[in-house]
């Protein structure tokens, strides 16, 4: 008997100081992760599993990553507030119009230099029309929707006193608000503040204390909760029709509710926008798989009956009854002589040709009269932008 319980105790003994070898090791990978990436070598982008969001922004630091068009190393560039770029003042310069640009991995563009994207490509456009410097800031958002968009801009960006805010909408964007949904924390106004990680939902529960503590449950919560903060990869057709799904209107919809869940944050941003005196765009570009069932499926079915159609189409509707410019640029892309040149080999995300596109359009859709582009963006866009006048 007594041989058996000190067998027992032996092995309890080897499992805690396995543990503890174990809470020591992660330990001294925390702190020496945490010196990495504070150097001037550190890699990746805006770290994730953060205690409040699913995203933790990092203090300011310069990495590597790989050009997707070329395969060679990429630096990348990261300011103080996780944003993609330099460095930025609390509010535009004198005389500069400053444009903030909302959206996921797509406006990201983490696999393309700087001066490739859309958001270089649209500053460029607008300074040729409005005679003096336009500042783009490039808000991309990894497996960002508008949700978490506006989350984004309400808790970080608003200091940044933009004239013009830009969100472009993504086909996945409802299957990754209906992800996010259950996960959301609301005020006593119903606006959406905070997206929680689920692992650490309630702070007062025992696993949220034990985290706190100790390195070895904050290594099994973080794997345990993975799933809601992966990176996005190449979207294969089956993951690409499940996107599409998600924007019928009897997909997780509340019955009574008018406008789809996914485009209702899209309503707080524009609330918020106003208040500060500045203007909301929203424009949608179909990413590889949707331009190429577009073109596939024009000749048989259309319009409104065309699920394809679906999230440009209810966005559009949403957004005139909100009072905000709508750019889809669908027809643009379905009527260029090189569309597989728009998009990145593995239909990621869109190439330098597809960003050179998207900021052209939206450069012309912006700045272009009503009389003479009757599709365009109205004239109150171009009035407000104040493109076309004097710095003020």
């Amino acid at each position: 008997m007594f041989d058996s319980i000190g067998r027992i105790f032996l092995a309890a003994l080897a499992i805690v100081l396995i543990a503890c070898g174990v809470e020591v090791a992660l330990r001294v990978r925390e702190f020496q992760a945490l010196d990495q990436s504070t150097g001037p070598q550190s890699t990746g982008l805006p770290r994730e599993h953060s205690r409040s969001t699913c995203l933790e922004l990092p203090s300011a630091w310069y990495g590597v990553g790989r050009n997707a068009e070329s395969g060679e190393p990429l630096p990348l560039r990261v300011n103080a507030l996780g944003l993609r770029g330099p460095e930025l003042s609390a509010g535009p310069a004198p005389g500069t119009l400053r444009i903030i640009c909302l959206g996921d991995e797509q406006t990201l563009a983490d696999g393309l230099p700087e001066e490739n994207l859309w958001t270089a490509g649209l500053s460029g456009f607008l300074e040729k029309s409005a005679g003096r410097p336009v500042e783009v800031i490039n808000a991309g958002l990894p497996g960002g929707c508008p949700l978490t968009e506006y989350i984004h801009y309400r808790r970080l960006l608003q200091p940044l006193a933009p004239n013009v805010v830009i969100l472009e909408l993504h086909v996945s964007d409802a299957a990754e608000d209906a992800r996010l949904r259950p996960h959301l924390r609301n005020d006593g106004q119903g606006t959406p503040v905070a997206v929680v990680h689920p692992s650490l939902e309630a702070s007062e529960s025992p696993v949220a204390r034990l985290a706190e503590n100790f390195a070895l449950v904050r290594w099994f919560v973080a794997r345990a909760g993975s799933e809601l903060t992966a990176r996005q990869g190449p979207v294969a057709f089956e993951d690409f029709q499940t996107q599409l799904l998600a924007w019928n209107p009897e997909a997780g919809a509340t019955p009574g509710e008018a406008v789809p869940r996914v485009l209702q944050p899209i309503a707080h941003l524009k609330t918020l926008l106003d208040n500060q005196g500045a203007t909301l765009v929203v424009c949608a570009f179909p990413n590889a798989w949707q331009a190429s069932e577009l073109l596939r499926s024009s000749d048989r079915e259309s319009g409104e009956n065309n699920l394809l159609n679906r999230p440009a189409l209810t966005a559009k509707a949403a957004c005139q009854a909100w009072g905000v410019e709508f750019i889809d640029l669908t027809a643009v892309v379905l009527q260029s002589q090189r569309i597989s040149q728009l998009y990145l080999p593995n239909g990621s995300g869109l190439s330098t040709a597809g960003h050179a596109l998207l900021a052209e359009e939206v450069a012309r859709r912006l700045t272009a009269s009503p009389a003479a582009e009757p599709s365009a963006a109205p004239a109150g866009v171009a009035d407000r932008l104040d493109v076309f006048g004097s710095p003020q």
